[in-house]
């Protein structure tokens, strides 16, 4: 029950697509545990990268775990698991670019799994679960 005079909070945007369960892919639900883990450890790569040391993404990129790479038509940039081999060399998608993407597609598409492959990146950190890997893809 809301009291008179106790403001409401509205939301910044309204979904309108398909309704579909939590937890499940396209779900533009709240945030859970995996990608509060997510937020964080995209966070503590920035902080890495900001000291200059290597982002735990960029070394997982480098070892094949995943790519991000930018769209043919070079207006965005797409997350692909594993290692890709693209037809053409392509030029490496500078990692603020990349965090601020991955930030993006976490917070306003709350995809399941687009949030256990990155969180596979960051699998030796303390807070990971084991049920994120046996979901991953791949995994």
């Amino acid at each position: 029950m809301v009291h008179p005079g106790t403001p409401v909070a509205t939301p910044l945007t309204t979904w309108t697509g398909p309704r579909v369960e939590p937890g499940r892919t396209g779900y533009p639900g709240p945030m859970t545990e995996l990608t509060s883990f997510v937020l964080a450890r995209l966070d503590d790569d920035e902080r890495r990268y900001g000291n200059g040391v290597l982002p735990a993404l960029d070394e997982a990129e480098r070892r094949g775990r995943l790519r991000i790479v930018r769209s043919d038509d070079g207006e965005g940039l797409v997350l692909l698991p594993g290692p890709v081999q693209a037809a053409e060399e392509r030029v490496p998608v500078p990692f603020p670019e990349k965090a601020a993407h991955l930030r993006r597609e976490i917070r306003e598409h709350a995809d399941a799994d687009t949030a256990r492959l990155i969180a596979s990146v960051y699998a030796a950190h303390p807070d990971w679960r084991e049920e994120w890997e046996a979901a991953s893809p791949g995994g």
